[in-house]
């Protein structure tokens, strides 16, 4: 149904009418239901989905999610480039759309919604796991959103991933969000929580950074690399960032190179304006070449605070949550809810509050509430030996099945709260002690506390 115009736009309603596109590639188009593209992993040979828009035909519509979203996309091509939902654009327009996905992989240019996106806006639009498993791999140019983002018209606002960013030998340009960023309209009030794993120019948001702006952003995921490492940029050339926050838990190193690295950016190639960037004060990192930006030192408390952060718009943008269950900012028109499905009054869905008359529309007047009952729950560490006596000196190990949580633990017996220590390594106890551990991550509610008493054995 429809025309394929701005005011009457072709209807997506199936899959087909989704893959579809490609044989209209300059048409308008708007959601009008979820879309269960599981099924995508048997097309093709096993190659899963195929991008919609290459190099030579270039997808330049508009797409309007209108609050609906793609469940379950697949796509397995690491030997190719320009690899997404959509592979290339120009002058198109993408919003109101939500992705979750099991795996995408390719080569070059590699992201869940666009691999290269070239002016064009990206506005309200997310990548999520499905069912708690999601990653985007690729080698050059890797984001969790979009690979290669250029053009001044390519703004992306209000987006959020929150997969797993993964590359191979000599990968470079990795990012949460967008793996290269160059000479586009900016990135604007936008986040990313997964972990993010690769050799060079590696950010929790952004892996190499140039001629552009950043503003009101921040990462949040576990950043790992050889070298130009930083928790919210890898690299940043010639580029402005404001009011942008690191607050990853910990660097990492990926093996036995000295690493250069910085807090919030890993390397600053020039003398670029910075305004208000902080990094989590209890970020781990490791030993290096301090030649980064640290940002301003702020604490797990402070960052569950909307005053932290300076000029951003906590009326119409984002929500924190301040009360009895704390969090880091979240977008206050993007509700994420784990498992979602497809349509059907018994599904969970993944909606976003869209195109509303006002803002007073929006219930936000108990958000965390909101969200703590619809997110799962993280689940419940273990903790390894079962044998719970022992005698001289013992190695314990504490995990979690939950992708991408945060284990803070105590050895004195108190309730572990997020002040209390992170599980970096093998805890040794050598006198009867009673452990006691929470697994957080960012959008789901903390686990149940673990408790586990392990006594020395009289000799």
């Amino acid at each position: 149904m429809g025309l394929g115009t701005v005011d009457n736009p072709y209807e997506i309603w199936t899959l087909g009418e989704l893959n579809g596109i490609r044989h209209n590639l300059d048409a308008h188009y708007k959601f009008k239901d979820n879309i269960d593209a599981t099924e995508t992993r048997t097309w093709n040979d096993g190659k899963g989905w195929e991008p919609i828009g290459n190099w030579g035909y270039r997808f330049s519509g508009r797409i309007n999610g209108d609050g609906h979203h793609v469940y379950g996309l697949f796509i397995d091509r690491e030997s190719e480039s320009q690899i997404g939902l959509l592979g290339v654009t120009n002058y198109a327009t993408i919003s109101n759309l939500g992705l979750y996905i099991t795996m995408i992989s390719g080569f070059e240019q590699v992201g869940s919604l666009v691999g290269f996106n070239e002016n064009t806006p990206i506005d309200k639009c997310y990548v999520v796991t499905t069912g708690g498993q999601g990653v985007i791999k690729g080698k050059y140019s890797v984001g969790g959103l979009v690979g290669g983002n250029t053009g001044t018209s390519s703004e992306i606002s209000e987006c959020l991933s929150e997969v797993e960013v993964l590359g191979g030998l000599d990968s470079d340009s990795l990012g949460g969000l967008v793996g290269y960023n160059d000479l586009s309209g900016g990135v604007f009030n936008s986040y990313a929580i997964g972990n993010v794993t690769g050799d060079y120019a590696i950010g929790g948001l952004i892996g190499r950074n140039k001629s552009t702006l950043v503003n009101n952003c921040y990462a949040a995921g576990i950043v790992t690399g050889k070298d130009v490492v930083g928790g919210l940029i890898g690299e940043n050339t010639y580029s402005e960032i404001r009011n942008s926050f690191a607050l990853n838990s910990k660097l990492m190193r990926r093996d036995w190179m000295e690493l250069t690295f910085g807090k919030v950016i890993g390397f600053q190639s020039f003398d670029n304006p910075t305004n208000e960037i902080s990094a989590l004060d209890q970020m781990q990192v490791p030993e290096g070449v301090l030649t980064g930006i640290h940002g301003t030192a702020i604490s797990f408390i402070q960052a569950r605070q909307s005053g932290s952060y300076v000029d951003w718009d906590f009326e119409s943008i984002w929500v924190v949550g301040e009360s009895s269950n704390p969090s880091y900012p979240h977008l206050r028109r993007i509700n994420v809810i784990q498992n979602a499905g497809t349509g059907g009054d018994d599904a969970v869905m993944h909606e976003l509050e869209l195109e509303l008359e006002s803002i007073d529309e929006l219930e936000v007047e108990s958000p965390v509430v909101e969200h703590e009952e619809l997110v799962e729950n993280v689940q419940k560490p273990i903790a390894a030996p079962e044998e719970l006596y022992f005698e001289g000196v013992l190695e314990v190990f504490i995990t979690t099945t939950t992708p991408g949580a945060i284990i803070y633990y105590t050895l004195d017996g108190s309730e572990p709260t997020e002040e209390s220590l992170i599980y970096e390594a093998t805890i040794y106890i050598n006198e009867t002690t009673i452990i006691k551990a929470i697994a957080v991550r960012l959008g789901m509610n903390r686990s149940d506390v673990l408790e586990v008493v392990y006594s020395l054995s009289k000799q």
